[in-house]
């Protein structure tokens, strides 16, 4: 039986007691009305969480983490709310994850990309944890020196942890950066610029077996390894002056290891390779065309160009898939002048890219850009460092949602008592304002007006104030 959407102690209205009597019904199939897609608005400063900039996004246990080099002060107590590193998102805030993840003392020893703080600046998922790395030495008063796992209530590290970086092509005592991690066939890869991991000499490239580091045979002995990905069953490494332990005059800018051997991958367009996706069955790669940069797909044996060139001088830091396009975002550079926006996501169409969201930023000569961005809850999730997209001041981070078409179900642009049969189907659980329904995709579309992802007695509210307009 579904509960009926209010009762008359709460909405003592007749339109209430129309749609409650209605309950029995069956809703009516949706066919005409399209939902659409637009950029919702999160945080304005000052707010409880600054993400100055936010450099990695996922999703774990159905919860959102962002990692970046964050802060956060509760503008009424003035008390800090979020630590250094790493948030996750309860629905309504950002909160810390556990004790958080920190640079040794005094700060700046770990450094980040504004060498004052620490940074998470990738995610994954190992062994039903979540995995993170970055540029910080502690979680809490644990020494894990730039990787570290939470199980949902405590942090841990993974032995000595990463250490060091390639500055020019020199290993060096200095800041190490993790730019991507994986799962690939049962061990975990940490790609970067760092040269040892776990006490070994293992180059921007490692892998945790469960006990120990080790390097990808033959090795890399120096570059940056800015992106990996699992592709035909073999783990593709993109990256900057990648070169290969034994050939010092071999470099490349893409590689891949089928679990024995690193080999470069030839004929590819890019002195360089940004970021890594799959789509469509093939591998989608970003990187360096000369004095631009540009997308391409790679199935194995084939490159083929996305359009042209994209960003410019200023690389395509991200990708992604949503609602089955490629989206891809970067940097963007604001006019010194005035307070101006300009396109740094775009998604492909097919046949060229398209702007997906003007991105906003403070006045200043200074580029803007998304560097993040996963799927979570069927929005997409940008992150970065911006003050707006779209029309939507969105401090940091983004969302990408549905917008209902408000309560018009049957699409004949009314609003009245044949569309609100549907509600008694579309919404169920306990009557409260802070319900959450199991609904379909229609449902949200139509009646969520507030964009939240969840149908409740607002959006209810909502519908009976434009009945009968």
């Amino acid at each position: 039986m579904t509960r009926a959407p209010c009762s008359a102690e709460q909405f003592a209205t007749p339109v209430c007691l129309i749609v409650t009597l209605c309950g029995a019904l069956t809703a009516p199939e949706r066919i005409k009305g399209q939902c659409s897609f637009d950029w919702l608005p999160t945080q304005t400063y000052p707010g409880e969480a600054v993400f100055d900039p936010a450099l990695a996004l996922t999703t774990w246990n159905d919860e959102l983490f962002v990692g970046g080099v964050l802060g956060g002060i509760d503008p009424k107590t003035g008390v800090a709310v979020i630590d250094e590193g790493l948030a996750k998102w309860n629905g309504a805030a950002w909160e810390n994850v556990g004790t958080g993840l920190h640079c040794s003392s005094p700060p700046g020893d770990c450094g980040s990309p504004h060498n004052s703080t620490a940074a998470v600046t990738a995610f994954t998922t190992f062994q039903g944890e979540l995995i993170a790395g970055g540029s910080f030495d502690y979680a809490g008063d644990l020494e894990v020196n730039g990787i570290a796992r939470w199980d949902g209530s405590r942090w841990a590290g993974f032995g000595e942890g990463l250490r060091g970086c390639y500055s020019g092509d020199l290993p060096q005592e200095c800041d190490t950066r993790v730019y991507d991690l994986l799962d690939y066939s049962g061990q975990l890869i940490a790609a970067g610029n760092f040269y040892s991991a776990g006490g070994a000499q293992t180059g921007p490239i490692a892998r945790w077996d469960g006990i120990q580091w080790r390097p990808l045979e033959p090795g890399l002995q120096e570059g940056w390894a800015y992106a990996i990905a699992e592709f035909h069953g073999e783990l593709i490494v993109g990256g900057g002056r990648l070169t290969f332990v034994g050939s010092p005059a071999q470099r490349t800018g893409l590689a891949k290891w089928d679990g024995s051997t690193l080999l470069p991958v030839s004929g590819g367009p890019f002195s360089q390779v940004d970021a890594l996706a799959l789509y469509d069955g093939q591998l989608v790669v970003s990187g360096r065309l000369g004095q631009t940069n540009g997308v391409a797909t790679w199935d194995g044996s084939t490159w083929t160009m996305l359009g042209t060139s994209i960003g410019g001088g200023y690389p395509v830091m991200a990708l992604a898939v949503f609602n089955g396009e490629l989206i891809v975002a970067g940097s963007c550079w604001n006019d010194y002048t005035s307070e101006i926006t300009a396109d740094c996501i775009s998604r492909w169409d097919g046949v060229g890219w398209r702007p997906f969201g003007n991105v906003t930023g403070p006045d200043g000569y200074f580029p803007n850009y998304v560097a993040a961005l996963t799927v979570h809850k069927g929005e997409l999730i940008a992150g970065g460092s911006f003050l707006g997209i779209g029309e939507r001041a969105s401090a940091g981070w983004a969302r990408l949602g549905r917008i209902g078409v408000g309560g018009d179900w049957d699409d004949d642009g009314y609003v009245r008592m044949a569309d609100g049969a549907a509600w008694p189907t579309c919404l169920s659980g306990p009557a409260s304002p802070d319900s959450h329904a199991i609904t379909s995709d229609s449902c949200l579309c139509v009646f969520n007006v507030d964009g939240d992802g969840d149908l409740d007695l607002f959006d209810f509210a909502t519908f009976q104030n434009a009945f009968g307009d």
